[in-house]
């Protein structure tokens, strides 16, 4: 069918050779929302001659995830891709079919179920409690601690020893590599030096994601004291006379929960999700998508959507109070996507994120060194949105 019948969804004004390329800014989620607010929830982009396909509201988000899946469960080729997952081992990027099928079966049902995820307690209770004892030298000194680096150290090193039953000392080493890839998509895979464990590049590349959510958890919380206050009295009280938190005390710190949410809502660990592709043409709310679109869901615009949520650029944790799902029946809320090519590993980095976060709160205060007034809240570049700048908190002991 000729091109000139096809009923594509709107599109910006596009340049010979460029497409519209001209119409995005560095941050490829702010600029597919500004362009989104002009054009509407679903817009077909051309960057260079290669069709993207924009969904920026929950409604068409759930056709292209639920109603239409198997439509939209491939990845598009890249280059990056292909070079860091060797030939797309890794699960999230594999392409749809029986490989897919089966390293999902084994990551997400088999070694990150519920079940197994729960045998890993006791390896988050050691991590943690290990970064709590580096931390604490710098109470008496002091000194500020780089809060983020040491976070994804601490995550780095834990995820691999739930990977291989064993421990490393060069959790900032892997932290560094892992981080690096995310940024550059260089070609390192934890395959090369264990060939049998390909798929680990899925658990430790999910790594910097649970970092990533976590110093942005931190960074909210610290700049909103109200919200700090209320996180660590809730902390401390369930806690109470003892000395150590268990993972069983997390159950009862309801507003924690709502804090590590609101945190993935403002800032999802990939704020347009993995990009997803079509081998057959098809139509989307009426209107009709070319085969080997690549679909991206900027799920950073709908969860900021002020239509659909109030006051949605402000921090308010409140606002999940009896709302613990980590994906919201209307798509509303969908920081790990949905669906079959949702993130295999969204539970394990939440157990994480939330220990972390509740540790933090209670052995420690925490304030800013030297004259700063407040953190700050600038993006960095990356798959994972990290802040620009290094997350440095001076610590000061709370006496239990």
């Amino acid at each position: 069918m000729p091109s000139t019948k096809l009923n594509l969804p709107p599109s910006p004004p596009k340049l010979p050779l460029i497409g519209h390329l001209h119409h995005l800014r560095p941050f490829l989620h702010r600029s597919c929302q500004d362009l989104s607010n002009k054009y509407g929830p679903i817009m077909l982009l051309h960057l260079g001659h290669a069709p993207f396909l924009i969904v920026s509201s929950p409604d068409t988000a759930k056709k292209v995830m639920m109603t239409q899946d198997s439509e939209f469960a491939d990845r598009p080729f890249t280059s990056a891709a292909k070079a860091i997952m060797r030939g797309y081992t890794n699960v999230n990027f594999a392409p749809y079919g029986e490989y897919w099928r089966q390293g999902k079966k084994l990551f997400g049902e088999g070694l990150l179920n519920v079940q197994r995820v729960q045998s890993f307690k006791h390896v988050r209770e050691e991590e943690v409690a290990l970064l709590m004892l580096k931390i604490s030298p710098s109470c008496s000194l002091q000194t500020p601690v780089n809060l983020g680096e040491m976070v994804r150290a601490f995550i780095s090193k834990l995820a691999f020893r739930c990977a291989v039953t064993t421990t490393t000392q060069d959790g900032h080493k892997l932290a560094k590599m892992y981080t690096e890839v995310g940024t550059l998509m260089g070609a390192f895979s934890f395959e090369d030096f264990y060939p049998s464990l390909g798929w680990m590049d899925d658990l430790l590349l999910g790594s910097d994601d649970a970092a990533t959510s976590l110093e942005w958890a931190f960074t909210e919380l610290f700049n909103k004291p109200s919200a700090m206050k209320k996180a660590q009295e809730e902390v401390r009280r369930v806690v109470g006379m003892k000395s150590k938190l268990d993972e069983e005390d997390i159950h009862q710190m309801g507003y924690v929960k709502c804090v590590v949410r609101e945190a993935l809502r403002l800032h999802p660990p990939g704020p347009t999700l993995v990009p997803r592709i079509n081998s057959k043409g098809t139509k989307v709310n009426g209107y009709d998508i070319p085969a080997n679109t690549t679909v991206l869901i900027n799920v950073w615009a709908i969860q900021r959507d002020p239509k659909l949520w109030d006051n949605a650029e402000e921090f308010i944790p409140e606002r999940f109070t009896n709302k613990m799902e980590i994906k919201s029946p209307d798509h509303t809320f969908i920081p790990f996507g949905t669906g079959k090519r949702s993130c295999p590993g969204s539970s394990f980095g939440l157990a994480i994120v939330e220990l972390c976060l509740a540790n933090l709160l209670f052995h420690f205060d925490w304030k800013l060194p030297g004259d700063l007034k407040e953190l700050d809240m600038t993006e960095g570049q990356g798959f994972a949105i990290s802040k620009r700048t290094p997350l440095q908190l001076i610590p000061i002991s709370h006496a239990t």
